[in-house]
């Protein structure tokens, strides 16, 4: 398994994070210039045939490559990562201006939705917090008895959503959202 550029010339981790983080200023670096050829905006204004297509590819991508975590500064296969990454931003970005688009439609239809990544988006640190230690549980869990491994990432995927708004709330509720530094 490939780690990440950088890495794989190095024996040892980089100290405070440095590794993740250059990974991280690579795809903002790629975001700003997509963003100044406009390529986002030429995206954006197909129709939704591309979303499809965008997410299909991206999908593909993601799965095909090996296991990914940042926190190691693991890759698996590094155009593979950016490309997925890359991929999975457009699609959210296509897939927001679809449900924006529907929301101003059809309000009624799409309350608990939106509410619910509304309500993702202003707790996120749980689930960013959270998401690894659940998903390696998860994995320990499912593995045994579940031998597809899409359907297995599909399950933790699940999982993992429920019970990250599950500990959200119980966070929000006690004490210990002091820790959250509210």
């Amino acid at each position: 398994m490939a780690r990440g550029v950088l890495v794989n010339f190095l024996p040892f981790p980089l100290p405070l994070s440095i590794g993740q983080a250059l990974m991280g200023v690579v795809i903002y670096h790629i975001a700003v210039l997509m963003k100044e050829t406009n390529i986002y905006e030429r995206i954006l204004e197909q129709r939704n045939i591309y979303v499809f297509f965008v997410l299909a590819i991206s999908l593909f991508v993601i799965l095909v490559n090996g296991t990914v975590s940042m926190k190691s500064c693991t890759y698996s296969n590094v155009v593979l990562f950016l490309m997925g990454a890359l991929g999975g931003s457009i699609s959210c970005l296509i897939i927001s201006k679809i449900v924006v688009y529907s929301v101003i439609r059809h309000k009624k239809i799409f309350s608990f939705p939106i509410f619910y990544v509304e309500w993702v988006g202003q707790y996120s640190l749980t689930y960013l917090g959270l998401n690894e230690v659940m998903i390696r549980l998860l994995r320990m869990m499912f593995s045994s008895f579940i031998t597809s491994g899409v359907v297995l990432r599909i399950i933790i995927l699940v999982f993992t959503l429920m019970l990250c708004s599950v500990f959200d709330i119980i966070i929000r509720k006690t004490p210990m959202q002091v820790f959250l530094g509210k």
